[in-house]
């Protein structure tokens, strides 16, 4: 199995496909693995690197805490000793702070990026935001990962034809490593960059679900200060969308690498 011994940490990764690299972070308690609806579409023309982030799947599990910007100088560890040139990054969720906070600290590592249901901060500002963040851990601590993986799939895919990806979604929170799901859960909290993204140079494509958490118009507030940046909805799309429609997203991803590969 591929692993990349990393100052820090050993990184677990799998690549494929050939061409300009491209970098897949993924969210929350999930794994590399996970980006599996969109491997297909983008193998044929780049070599696709898929981590798991420190904390998770078989990645090193060290003692917390965590923080977004460590996550972020492991991935751009990565880049330097297993890549070698600067890379398309593609983050979902917290992959998506990961990215963000990467191309603020290391600009030169990346050639484009796409953030997935993600902006550059993640700060509980309202007394709603403050009691969801205590209902998490309380569920956490008290009922475990198996409980919250179900709430969590039951809140994502409401639909009845999604049962699966509910099962699936349970399954996957369930294996994580409890105290780094609860690590990397403080990592992100009161998270931000905001206030250095207008100087990003990179060419950035924000991709919303129409149902993600984070409303449409927070998005678009980040999108007109960062110099080269658009947003693109897909519609019938809660926070997953990756898994929930990976068609559609697949469609916007090709476009845009095709894209800033015609204009490098």
């Amino acid at each position: 199995m591929p692993f990349a011994e990393l100052p820090e940490i050993k990184l677990y990764y799998e690549v494929s496909g050939d061409g300009p690299p491209v970098v897949l972070l993924h969210g929350l308690g999930s794994l590399g693995r996970d980006w599996s609806p969109q491997i297909p579409a983008l193998e044929p023309r780049h070599k696709v690197y898929r981590t798991d982030a420190r904390g998770h799947g078989q990645s090193d599990k060290p003692e917390g805490p965590y923080t977004i910007q460590q996550m972020a100088g492991d991935i751009a560890a990565f880049i330097d000793k297993q890549i070698g040139e600067p890379v398309h990054l593609i983050g979902f969720s917290m992959g998506g702070f990961m990215a963000f906070q990467l191309v603020v600290d290391r600009p030169e590592l990346v050639r484009s990026m796409v953030v997935i249901n993600a902006i550059p901060e993640v700060v509980t500002r309202t007394f709603r935001d403050k009691l969801n963040l205590n209902l998490r851990f309380f569920i956490l601590r008290l009922f475990g990962l198996r409980v919250l993986g179900k709430l969590l799939g039951k809140l994502l895919f409401p639909r009845s034809d999604q049962k699966e990806l509910r099962r699936e979604l349970a399954k996957r929170i369930a294996g994580n490593d409890k105290k780094a799901y609860i690590a990397a859960t403080r990592a992100v909290i009161n998270w931000t960059v905001a206030d250095r993204v207008s100087g990003i140079q990179a060419p950035v494509l924000m991709i919303s679900g129409d149902r993600d958490y984070t409303p449409i118009k927070e998005k678009q507030r980040f999108v007109d200060i960062i110099p080269n940046a658009r947003l693109e909805v897909i519609a019938n799309s809660r926070h997953a969308t990756p898994l929930d429609q990976p068609e559609a997203l697949n469609k916007l991803l090709v476009a845009f690498l095709a894209e800033q590969n015609q204009t490098d």
